[in-house]
Order: C-alpha cells, then structure tokens, then sequence
C-alpha cells in the first residue's frame, strides 16, 4: 500500500489559477494520503507561487515548483512553430524530478479530480512504463496513419500518466524528439504523439474513468468507436477538458465546470490576476449547466 502520492504538473503563469483548482480538486478527495506536488516551472509569478503553497502545506502536503530551463527545447530545433514551451517539459521529466522516485502521476492543468484516485496510484503496472486511458477523439478519426501508428493499436491521451519512473528515466528523449519531427513533420499532436509511438509496447489501458475527456461521453453512450470495448465504469474519477472549450469558459458545458466554478470561488487568497483568468458566467448559464449536468446523470448515466 502507497502511504504517499508524487503528482507532477508543467504550469506557466497563465495557467496557474487552472492548477490550483486542479489541486484543490485534488485535495478535496484525497484526504487520506500525503501528496507530494511537483510543478515544473516556466515562469510562474512568485505571487501565484505563494499563494498555491500556503495552500498545499495548510493541508499537510508539500509543493515543490522546479524551474524549467527553456534553452533546453532550443536544442530540438523543431519547425512546428504553435506549440508552446509548456508542452514540452514533461518530455524531460527524468532531467527534472528527483532520481530516486519510483511512481509519479502526470496531469494536465485542465483536470477535475471528482474521486479518490488513490487506487488508480497503487494500479500495479507489471513490466510496463506507462498507466494510460485511451483517447476516443483520436480513435475516431483518419490521423493514426500520419505518425505511422498501427490501426490496431490504440491511441492514448496524455493528459493523465502513470508512470513508472525508474523505465521512465532509461530513454533517450531527445534523440528520439529529434528523429520523430524529423520523420513525421505533419504532427498535429507532437508530445503526445511522440509519447505514444515511443511507449506504443510498453503501456497499460486504465479504465477510463481516470481520464473522462470531452469526446469520452459520445464515446460511453455508444454514439463513436462502436467496434471498440473499453472499460468505463461510473463514477468519474478524473474529468478532463480536451479540446478548446475548458471549464473557466462561460459558454462551456463541461461536466467539469460546476466543479471548476465552485473550486475557484472556494479557493483561499487567490492573487488579484487570477480572478480575470475566469470567465464569468450568467444566472442563464449557471442553470442550463446544471440541467445539464443532471441530464448526463440521468438520462445517460455519466456523473
């Protein structure tokens, strides 16, 4: 049995208001188990910093913010332009954590804990390196074959990892970074995909109320991927905000978004910046997502 959580996040100052309803989701459910944070660092105000953790160490948990060296993505010379810093500091994981973790979890900052995950950290992953959920929205249409992914392999997303560290730590990312962009220059989807052609024999399927994206709902009332069997059972432990339409948007019908709303007005001395970081919502609004939200609890059975 795990007595203690590692949890590891890439954040800028943008998105740190986002990580800390992440976190406070986080708290909120597992409140049984000591957590350990590590936020990789492109440049967070120190503000922000502050404010994230006197809030983590008043719940008895430590936060750790390690700063990213950006000079290190120079290295990789790549000519997709779009993609931001941010996304590629969980490439570099092993360069950045503390050698002697053996189990951490990755999360994406636009994620809504809504269970207790403790069982999901102690998944035994055997001989694999990776814990992963399945991504319908890739599932679904014509992209697997412009990386060269096999048809029957699926696709996963990579906004929730398990990962085993110590197999982790034995590859050469920049290399293959280098090779792949090279060999596949039409990625749409560059970390991700890396991530998936890389780890493509070393990973294990979780059931995918660990990661329920926007597309997981078309997907568990049987509306895409029919000839596909996946494991979803209710109720949803982690919602996910793929896509463009996040929870901190006011015209989102997320299932995360009543949570994300209550977390943030119930986090603790947010800094004067973040409350801009949220769009605010009309009384009209607010009641159309919460029939909403019954509705999928009802009508389809996703809560």
């Amino acid at each position: 049995m795990q007595n203690e959580m590692n949890i590891v996040f890439n954040c800028d100052e943008n998105y740190s208001p986002y990580l800390a309803v992440t976190i406070f989701s986080i708290l909120e459910k597992n409140r049984d188990i000591k957590i350990n944070f590590y936020i990789l660092d492109l440049n967070i105000r120190e503000e922000s910093k502050k404010s994230l953790t006197n809030f983590v160490e008043s719940r008895k948990c430590k936060i750790n913010f390690i700063q990213v060296n950006k000079k290190e993505f120079n290295k990789l010379n790549t000519t997709i332009q779009y993609l931001p810093d941010i996304a590629f500091a969980r490439l570099f994981l092993h360069k950045y954590l503390p050698n002697d973790l053996e189990k951490v979890l990755y999360l994406d900052c636009d994620i809504i804990i809504n269970q207790n995950i403790k069982e999901l950290y102690e998944t035994d992953l055997k001989e694999n390196t990776l814990g992963v959920i399945i991504d319908p929205f890739i599932e679904n249409i014509q992209y697997k074959k412009t990386i060269n992914f096999k048809k029957d392999k699926l696709y996963f997303n990579s906004g929730v990892l398990l990962i085993n560290f110590k197999k982790w730590q034995q590859k050469n990312f920049t290399d293959f970074f280098l090779f792949f962009t090279k060999k596949f220059p039409n990625s749409q989807y560059l970390d991700q995909d890396i991530l998936n052609v890389l780890f493509q024999n070393e990973v294990q399927f979780l059931d995918m109320r660990y990661n329920f994206q926007s597309y997981s709902k078309a997907f568990f009332r049987k509306k895409i991927l029919k000839n596909i069997s996946y494991p979803c059972t209710m109720p949803v432990a982690i919602f996910h905000d793929t896509g463009p339409h996040k929870a901190w948007h006011a015209k989102t019908f997320n299932s995360s978004a009543i949570h994300f709303e209550k977390y943030f007005q119930m986090f603790p001395n947010k800094p004067q910046t973040w409350l801009n970081k949220k769009e605010k919502n009309s009384f009209f609004m607010k009641a159309k997502r919460i029939c909403k939200y019954w509705q999928r609890k009802f009508l389809y059975g996703i809560y």
